[in-house]
């Protein structure tokens, strides 16, 4: 809104897409302008008005996150949530790996320094050794979030979480009492969790899934987006039977324990 501070945006998928597009393109031109978009951008979110300095995280507010319960009143510079700071770790690799094709060293120098930063930050405070997962952090109270949400999962991504906390990981991934593995698409919170919740018929705003799509599959699993989309849908017999790559505007709801798209 004009006159207030820009401290708002969204989950900041924007960095896949704009690095798939630039990867692919054989205009150098639009490359170009892709980068700049990609580093201005970037920049943002590594500024003070979204980064703790205490910490290194970078810190979320409303759909900056899909792993708050109340997201509509977080507080500004509050919560650092694992998604967001997995999403911004990604950022940091695609946009120096394009500076680097771009021969833009000394930016690529320092989106690569900050992304070893942040890889750092999220394994020195959001994991919880003796709970064995990621957990969302508030920096005020310096404290872990309670909730255990599929996002915690992120940390597979980029080499993140090193070997012994995978396998941890993992094996909570595939315990169908936490996320409802074999049967249907991981639920987004852990079916253990006070708060977990179906929504009964028509989606009625109880429940939400955000994490159990192919692009969740291909991150953590590192396979190709081919391949996530066909884990995905011999996972989820409760799908359509043909299933390409969603997009935004496809989401399906699935009750655990009925299965109805």
């Amino acid at each position: 809104m004009r006159g207030q501070v820009g401290d708002q945006s969204s989950i900041p998928r924007y960095f896949e897409v704009a690095w798939d597009t630039a990867r692919r393109t054989v205009d150098a031109k639009l490359r170009l302008e892709i980068y700049e978009t990609m580093r201005r951008y970037l920049d943002w979110w590594l500024s003070p008005v979204k980064r703790d300095a205490r910490t290194g995280l970078i810190t979320a507010i409303f759909e900056e996150t899909t792993s708050e319960l109340d997201a509509v009143s977080m507080r500004p510079q509050t919560v650092a949530a694992v998604d967001l700071n997995v999403a911004v770790a990604f950022a940091c690799q695609a946009t120096a790996a394009l500076a680097r094709h771009l021969r833009r060293e000394e930016e690529a120098a320092r989106y690569e320094r900050n992304l070893e930063e942040i890889k750092t930050a999220i394994n020195r405070h959001l994991w919880d050794g003796e709970r064995g997962a990621y957990y969302n952090y508030d920096v005020r109270e310096q404290r872990h979030r309670p909730r255990l949400i599929s996002t915690t999962f992120d940390p597979l991504r980029l080499g993140i979480a090193p070997l012994e906390r995978r396998e941890r990981l993992l094996k909570k991934l595939v315990d169908p009492a936490l996320f409802n593995w074999g049967k249907l698409p991981l639920t987004t919170i852990a079916r253990t969790e006070p708060t977990f919740v179906e929504a009964k018929g028509p989606y009625d705003g109880r429940a939400w899934a955000v994490m159990s799509g192919p692009s969740a599959t291909c991150s953590w699993l590192r396979v190709s987006r081919t391949q996530a989309a066909t884990i995905y849908q011999r996972s989820c017999p409760g799908l359509p039977s043909r299933l390409s790559m969603p997009t935004t505007a496809s989401i399906w709801f699935l009750p655990p324990e009925k299965g109805t798209a």
